[in-house]
């Protein structure tokens, strides 16, 4: 009798299989057309110049200032962004798939092909790279913080006894 339940069981969760991937495939399908009438690429691109600067400035170190060592890498580096842009739209489409419902991504979608929708997608690039520019700011004001309250403390420390 044992027997005879878990294969009954068994059937139930493999034909089950099949639909859960349907719908996968199907939530991911819409994810990617959301993905896409998001801009994600291009906003990606629109924030390269900023990415590229930034890592300018760590290269220096790494390639001792030698400027035609940096330009070098940061040119590979751009061939290869390039290139590798469709595989960052599969994997944002991905992680809408997961975070969504197909349901939301409709929503999502209808959503964008309104005026307001357009009108945020149009300033994407923009809030982007304000973001960006106001974390960085945000982040080094955080780490003055921080230093200024260390330096305090060892100043506030009492000198060791000899």
């Amino acid at each position: 009798m044992r027997c005879i339940a878990l294969a009954i069981l068994a059937t139930g969760l493999a034909s089950a299989a099949p639909a859960a991937r349907a719908d996968d495939a199907s939530r991911l399908k819409v994810a990617r057309v959301v993905v896409e009438t998001s801009h994600a690429a291009d906003n990606m691109r629109a924030v390269m110049p900023l990415m590229m600067s930034q890592m300018r400035g760590v290269l220096v170190q790494q390639f001792a200032g030698d400027a035609k060592g940096i330009d070098g890498y940061l040119q590979r580096f751009q061939t290869k962004f390039e290139a590798s842009v469709p595989g960052f739209v599969d994997l944002v489409a991905e992680v809408y798939a997961q975070e969504f419902t197909e349901a939301d991504l409709n929503d999502l979608l209808a959503f964008y092909r309104t005026p307001a929708g357009q009108h945020l997608l149009d300033k994407q690039p923009e809030i982007a790279k304000g973001m960006m520019t106001v974390g960085q700011r945000w982040g080094q004001n955080i780490a003055k913080e921080v230093l200024a309250e260390i330096q305090k403390e060892k100043q506030a420390a009492p000198a060791p006894k000899l």
